[in-house]
């Protein structure tokens, strides 16, 4: 991966520039040479340095580089953002899908072993006590439905979790970037 020196100096942001500043292919070639890039000690700040005979032109190659280098920033940043929310939705398809199944077993354990809900309360189950049924069947219909049920809900809420996940990404995708501050060398 480039480091941020190198892809302000990089040939793709130059050429961006020179078209921005309307230069020949000729100029374009030679900028590679005359960008240089270093830190400002102890900012985040990168100092870009144009030479050039005519300090103005210099300016104005410099502030067109960091132009530049913002858009191209921006664009790879946007990218990786719609990669990773497309992601995101693959794995949202796949939680739902997670939900269903668990859902499915849910509703067929109840309808095998006939389980039925109190009124008053939804949540919890009444097992039927048929004379044939010994202690030891009705744990297992209620293991088996607290688990089927356990599963249901963890990945229900996953998939919640998820969802919130999606539509913060997306809202972060479409907000602003903020502009770059460029400061001209005094004449």
């Amino acid at each position: 991966m480039e480091s941020e020196f190198e892809t302000i100096a990089s040939p793709e942001t130059l050429a961006t520039a020179a078209d921005a500043l309307n230069l020949n292919t000729d100029e374009v070639a030679s900028l590679k040479g005359k960008v240089t890039t270093t830190a400002i000690r102890g900012t985040d700040d990168i100092k870009i340095t144009v030479k050039r005979k005519g300090a103005d032109q210099a300016i104005e190659i410099a502030n067109a580089v960091a132009e530049a280098y913002v858009k191209r920033r921006a664009e790879a940043e946007e990218s990786r953002a719609a990669k990773a929310i497309e992601a995101l939705d693959n794995e949202l398809l796949a939680q739902d899908k997670l939900v269903q199944e668990h859902h499915s077993e849910l509703r067929q354990i109840i309808e095998t072993n006939k389980i039925k809900f109190e009124e008053n309360d939804p949540s919890r189950p009444i097992y039927p006590a048929d004379n044939d049924t010994n202690v030891l069947q009705l744990d297992l219909k209620k293991s088996t439905f607290d688990q089927a049920r356990e599963q249901f809900e963890q990945a229900s809420a996953m998939l919640r979790e998820m969802k919130i996940k999606q539509q913060e990404a997306r809202v972060l995708l479409k907000m602003p970037r903020s502009p770059v501050t460029i400061h001209e060398r005094a004449k």
